[in-house]
């Protein structure tokens, strides 16, 4: 008789939390991993600051790499002097020579027959920037970037491969 009262007993069954704890549970998660996230990329991870130290010991390493014989002709343009951005009403200017590397000779020779234009988008680009910003390596790292991308644009996309300053001298 006891074994009769038993069986009809029944077993506490597992019960699933109700829908609205699940999505308080599911959000609260997810804000937390955001807020991990977030604090993690703003506070606690600090990305090695871009300065001329570094960017000099960057460029030592990759000169002491063996250099591999390229057959990329070069385009050199003349020496031009370029008005740049007033700073507190001073005038300033730079004098440049710029030399472009050039993907194979049919590139090099529709760099050449778009000489005017490039040389416009040269001074344009040096017009905008001011001294404090052609000073520093990251203001002619960018001005680089800029200028192979413009350039780029100008001619067949990918004819220019590098850009050189064999002279840069702000005043």
């Amino acid at each position: 008789m006891a074994d009769d009262d038993e069986s009809t007993e029944e077993k506490p069954k597992f019960k699933l939390p109700s829908p609205q704890i699940m999505l308080v549970v599911g959000n609260s998660l997810l804000v937390l991993t955001a807020l991990a996230t977030m604090v993690y990329t703003k506070l606690i991870y600090q990305r090695p600051p871009m300065n001329e130290e570094t960017e000099i010991e960057r460029q030592v390493e990759e000169s002491k790499k063996p250099i591999e014989p390229t057959d990329h002709p070069l385009v050199t343009f003349d020496q031009m002097t370029v008005n740049i951005a007033m700073t507190s009403g001073k005038a300033h200017f730079a004098t440049v020579t710029l030399a472009l590397e050039c993907r194979d000779g049919e590139a090099a020779s529709l760099v050449g027959a778009k000489r005017a234009a490039i040389t416009d988008k040269l001074i344009a680009s040096l017009g905008k920037r001011q001294l404090t910003e052609l000073n520093t390596i990251q203001g002619k790292l960018l001005l680089k970037t800029e200028l192979l991308r413009e350039f780029n644009t100008l001619t067949a996309a990918g004819s220019v491969t590098d850009l050189f300053f064999p002279t840069f001298v702000l005043q």
